[in-house]
């Protein structure tokens, strides 16, 4: 296997929604942060307490560049909620490597490209969902 195969392999993803998958070609926006507070602690002097407290703040992930093989379902509508969205990777052997899931996921916007003609698909430009956290499974 020469170098490019090496470097497609190790970008490989697919992206369930609602138990759908859906073919993306890429994905931004899959941020995990968490947010501290100092604890003011009476006798410790070498340095500051730093408690863990859930983010304010949502995060957005784009996922461009898709399709719907089935337009004939529904699509989901803005302001939304969603009930499941998760990004799987793969490794070179093609086993599933991490499983990134959305939680608290609502479709933000959906960008429509057009239908294809020759395949009868929903092109999809941009598919932007808000999410509170995101955990990750190995």
């Amino acid at each position: 296997m020469d170098h490019t195969q090496k470097l497609l392999i190790a970008y490989r993803f697919a992206v369930n929604i609602d138990n759908v998958e859906y073919p993306f070609a890429a994905i931004s926006g899959l941020k995990m942060d968490m947010a501290f507070e100092p604890l003011q602690v009476g006798g410790l002097n070498d340095g500051p307490v730093m408690l863990p407290i859930p983010s304010k703040d949502a995060g957005r992930a784009t996922f461009s560049k898709g399709k719907i093989s089935n337009p004939a379902k529904p699509l989901p509508r803005p302001g939304m909620p969603i009930k499941d969205v998760s990004v799987t990777t793969y490794n070179a052997d093609f086993t599933t490597g991490s499983v990134f899931t959305l939680e608290a996921p609502v479709l933000e916007s959906i960008e429509l490209e057009g239908f294809d003609a020759y395949t009868s698909e929903l092109l999809i430009e941009a598919f932007t969902i808000s999410f509170r956290s995101i955990k990750e499974r190995t």
